[in-house]
């Protein structure tokens, strides 16, 4: 299972114990970059889908777009597979400063993105047909995410198991209500506090020992020689 939680909703249905396996992640892949530059870069790499967190990212952009038009210096960079940029691509907010890119990432590549970000995005939409879908997901990114020395900034539901685990064990920072209001607050935060954005990476750093390559084949070892 991809979560602690899916183990125990696979438990109940199945009957079976199930190991908890992340993608595992070579930290010596991941070099964090020094920033120098006024630009705040915010990043968001991967698939987005309608019922899991297409309009919370669309928020997110209206948002950033409000900050860029009050002078704050952001640039935004999504980057989707080519026939979800396609299809969503107009449904994002228009700017200059908001870029929808196709995700053509090399590994390199990939790495050399969420290094040189100063924050790396997550979401959920609210609705209840996208909590049921997207409950027990946890996201294939997130172990490098976490190992970017990047913050990482989540917007949507507390009822979204990874969300949930990110509020508590504090390794994101979270904006859990659905208002434009505080997302804009939260991101404002995250951006510029340094307080915050320390706090939370060093909880970042602590989590993403989770998602080390060698940790994760240490436990596949001894849970085949268990079999």
């Amino acid at each position: 299972a991809i979560n602690k939680k899916m183990s125990e909703e696979y438990k109940k249905i199945f009957g079976y114990n199930f190991e908890v396996l992340h993608n595992g992640v070579d930290k010596k892949k991941i070099k964090k970059v020094i920033l120098n530059q006024k630009t705040k870069i915010i990043t968001y790499i991967g698939s987005i889908f309608k019922n899991a967190q297409l309009y919370s990212l669309i928020e997110i952009t209206n948002v950033l777009k409000n900050l860029i038009e009050e002078n704050f210096d952001i640039q935004c960079f999504f980057y989707l597979p080519k026939t979800q940029k396609r299809i969503f691509e107009s449904s994002f907010a228009r700017h200059q400063n908001i870029n929808i890119k196709e995700h053509n990432l090399n590994e390199n590549e990939y790495f050399s993105k969420i290094s040189k970000s100063n924050l790396l995005l997550l979401a959920s939409n609210f609705d209840d047909d996208s909590i049921n879908y997207y409950k027990y997901s946890w996201p294939a990114k997130l172990g490098s995410y976490l190992m970017s020395k990047v913050p990482i900034f989540i917007y949507g539901p507390n009822k979204i198991y990874f969300i949930n685990d990110a509020k508590k064990k504090k390794w994101a920072y979270v904006e859990n209500e659905q208002s434009l209001l505080k997302l804009k607050n939260s991101i404002k935060k995250i951006l510029y506090d340094e307080n915050v954005r320390k706090q939370t990476l060093k909880y970042a750093i602590k989590k993403s020992k989770d998602f080390e390559l060698q940790q994760i084949q240490k436990k596949l070892e001894k849970i085949f020689g268990n079999t």
